[in-house]
């Protein structure tokens, strides 16, 4: 437990860095105006706020974010940690393994659409043995 504590407060300083440029400085309460703060939407859903699992992948659902726990949500970014789930596609996708790795998450770039505010931008910082990986997405903005 206290392995896997370490992990994530070094993924968190992560993806802090890795999403700092441009995600803006908003510290509003988590749930102040909660009527007004944005919405995502992944591939398989409406638009919502702090989904517990997030499908990245929308082709094929090989990657996705589960056990998402979310520390903050404001107008300006979200932010969660919880597990970065992939598919080793081993021999082949279909019968892939899925494997967990802990993960910090933040949702950015606000965008006004028809479907109301949504965030825009993904950012997923992720510990695979010793190294931190990261990547970045762009959202849909409307369902697919």
């Amino acid at each position: 437990m206290r392995a896997r504590s370490l992990a994530l407060a070094v993924v968190s300083v992560a993806v802090g860095l890795v999403s700092a440029v441009g995600a803006g400085t908003a510290l509003a309460a988590p749930h102040a105006g909660s009527d007004k703060l944005p919405r995502v939407i992944d591939c398989v859903g409406p638009a919502v706020r702090e989904p517990s699992s997030f499908t990245i992948t929308c082709a094929d659902d090989n990657s996705r974010l589960v056990r998402l726990d979310w520390q903050s949500w404001t107008a300006k970014r979200a932010t969660a940690d919880g597990a970065y789930s992939l598919n080793d596609c081993t021999p082949y996708c279909a019968a892939g393994k899925f494997h967990n790795y802990p993960a910090a998450v933040t949702l950015w770039d606000p965008k006004q659409t028809k479907h109301g505010t949504l965030f825009s931008r993904l950012t997923v910082a992720y510990k695979k043995g010793q190294r931190i990986y990261s990547f970045e997405v762009q959202l849909p903005l409307s369902p697919l």
